[in-house]
This record gives C-alpha cells, structure tokens and sequence, in this order.
C-alpha cells in the first residue's frame, strides 16, 4: 500500500529545499554586488581573482563627487535587483566561462559571478549608470536576441556587381571580455579568397540595433580595395577611414540582412 501522505511529505521538503538553494544563489549575487563591487569600484579597483581596474561610485553609499567619475544611481532596488540577478543567470547560460572557471582555482562561483557583474559595469556610460534599470533591460535583451542565428556558420546575402564576388555574413558569439555578446562578420569572396571587412560588434533591443564597435582582426580591407584596381595609398586610406566605418555601418542597416526595420545606434 502506498503512503501518498509521507510522499507529499517528501516531495513538499525536496520542493522547499530547491527553493532554498535558489534563494542563497540569488541572495549570494545580490551580497557580492552590495558588498564587495560597489565598495571596491569606489576605490577604483576590483578584484575577482582577475583584477579589473573600473571606477564608480553610488547613491548608497558617502563619497566625493568630481564631476568626473560616474555615479550609480539606484533608485528602485527591489527592480534593480531582480534585473541584475536576472543578468547574471543568463550571462552564465550564454557565454562560454570554461577557460576561467579552469583559471579560478578556489571559490569558482563567487569569483565567476563578481566577474560577470564587473564586465557588465565596465561597460556602461554615464547614461546608464544614471538609469541603470534602463541599462540592466537593455543588456538582457541582447543575450536574448536571436535574430541573427542563422547565420552563425556564415551564409551569402547577395552578389556585388561592383566587387565582383559574393557577400557572406557570419554571426560570431563572442567573449564575455568583449563589448557585446554577437559580432557580425561582413566577408567578401571572389571564389578563391575571403577578404574580411571590420567586425561589427552590435546588440539589438527591440528595435534599436547597438553598435558599438567596428574592430579590424583580419588585415585583408586593403587588398580588398586593391582588387578594385585603386592605388595603394588610396586603398589604404578607404580601408582604415570613418567614412569606410560609416559605410559599413550603412551596410548592416539597410541590407537585406535585416528582416524588420531598426533604428541605428552608435557608440563609435
């Protein structure tokens, strides 16, 4: 005969104990953030077995206003605080932390979590530290962002008449050290080589697309231009220009990458 009172029992105790073990992974966060990175940003170093050297203050705490170094401005806490652990979670979901969680020889999680936190700071502006909520939405939305799967292993979009070959993107996950979670790789072919234009590293929130980065890892753009027969120097000039930059930013925006419309916005 089975005893379906002892196991509700049980299943009740299994049921408050995960609970419970949830709880103190959140409230663990929260404690690492109010009490180890707001007092350590204040002296403009924090410590994560990995040393960040980042710099700001809060509205919570005493300090001297210069003018100069940011200010955290937390005004509803209890939302603040959902958000940042709601962060946390899926950042550690999202990115691949193996190569530090092997570097990290002692307490794993509480150095892994103060690190996500303190990259998630080390990047915003004076804006978002002034609307942090606005700030914590915004980043959350990146890492939910899939709008651009589909090209992780790279697809052509289209053939250009001018360049003579195929136009390829790739969707790049990149690191957590880096600005944004996606980086879109703009690839060039004429059917024996690759020629890479800047990577742009972007984040899309609703319909707004960030972009906060065009970084230059493959040093192919000149010889790119040289295939169009221009001299050296001018080739050189197109390849590391901001007009070279803005076109590409062009690019990305009104291609038939994009399946919706976005506004567009730079923090170049």
């Amino acid at each position: 005969m089975i005893n379906f009172g002892f196991n509700n029992f049980i299943l009740h105790n299994l049921f408050l104990f995960s609970i419970n073990i949830l709880y103190n992974k959140y409230m663990e966060i929260i404690d690492i953030f109010y009490n180890d990175i707001l007092k350590e940003a204040m002296d403009g170093k924090v410590d994560c077995y990995f040393s960040f050297n980042i710099h700001f203050y809060n509205n919570l705490m005493n300090y001297n206003d210069d003018g100069i170094v940011p200010v955290l401005n937390i005004t509803n806490r209890e939302l603040f605080n959902s958000l940042l652990i709601s962060y946390v979670n899926k950042a550690r979901n999202y990115y691949d932390l193996s190569k530090y969680e092997k570097s990290i020889d002692e307490d794993k999680e509480y150095n892994i979590n103060k690190m996500i936190m303190t990259l998630l700071w080390s990047n915003a502006t004076y804006e978002d530290f002034n609307d942090p909520i606005s700030f914590l939405r915004k980043q959350i939305a990146f890492l939910d962002n899939d709008l651009f799967s589909e090209f992780v292993n790279g697809e052509t979009i289209g053939y250009s008449e001018i360049l003579g070959g195929e136009i390829k993107v790739q969707n790049i996950k990149e690191s957590i050290m880096n600005e944004t979670p996606n980086s879109i790789q703009i690839i060039f072919t004429d059917g024996n080589e690759n020629y890479y234009f800047p990577r742009i590293r972007y984040g899309i929130d609703g319909e707004v697309c960030y972009i906060y980065a065009l970084q230059n890892e493959v040093e192919s753009d000149e010889n790119c231009f040289q295939k169009l027969n221009l001299p050296r120097y001018l080739a050189l000039t197109l390849a590391k220009s901001a007009l070279f930059s803005q076109a590409l930013i062009s690019f990305l925006a009104f291609s038939n990458i994009f399946s919706n419309s976005f506004i567009i916005k730079s923090f170049l």
